[in-house]
């Protein structure tokens, strides 16, 4: 978490709630992965060490280049900009909006005022966070539907982990063998 902020309860939007969202979260806790929604992400690669955000962020990049998307406005964090605008066009509070996307406010009000319940965020933001046109249909979990690919995915992260550090071992160990003799050893 970046900051306190960060840490926050939000309502769920009734449009995840329609494609499953809540069913795929009950078949990732059965699977007893960990207590990661998506367990097969990993932090960093072979080249970076990061963050969970990095590689998800990565393939999004990837993708938008193969598809001929070259505005660099459509960034991986270009989600949370678009919905702040949004929300912010349809004059949603700004001390909601802080609570909401989990940005610090800032403001000495913050430490004077309870944050918002989860009834009245859902209650004012649901209605104004709607994209006309967004058609979620082909998203639609089924239950169970991830459930074998969520575990093989995740021994494939597991055995892949494995590979990097054998390759990371392999490159050390070339370095070391690389160097001459220490005189003085």
């Amino acid at each position: 978490m970046k900051s306190a902020a960060a840490r926050r309860t939000i309502p769920m939007h009734p449009e995840l709630i329609a494609i499953g969202l809540p069913q795929f979260v009950a078949d990732v806790k059965t699977l007893e992965l960990g207590p990661r929604l998506f367990p097969v992400l990993r932090a960093g690669d072979e080249e970076e060490e990061g963050e969970l955000g990095n590689a998800p962020g990565k393939k999004w990049d990837r993708y938008l280049r193969a598809v001929g998307l070259t505005d660099d406005a459509l960034t991986y964090h270009s989600f949370r900009r678009t919905a702040n605008t949004l929300l912010k066009k349809k004059k949603v509070p700004f001390d909601m909006l802080c609570q909401v996307v989990g940005h610090d406010m800032d403001h000495v009000n913050e430490y004077y005022a309870s944050d918002y319940t989860v009834t009245d965020l859902a209650d004012i933001i649901f209605p104004k966070f709607v994209f006309e046109g967004l058609d979620l249909t082909a998203l639609r979990y089924q239950p169970r539907e991830f459930n074998r690919a969520i575990k093989d995915g995740h021994a494939a992260a597991l055995v892949e982990g494995e590979k990097r550090a054998l390759r990371k071992a392999r490159k050390e160990e070339m370095r070391g063998a690389a160097k001459p003799p220490n005189p003085a050893a």
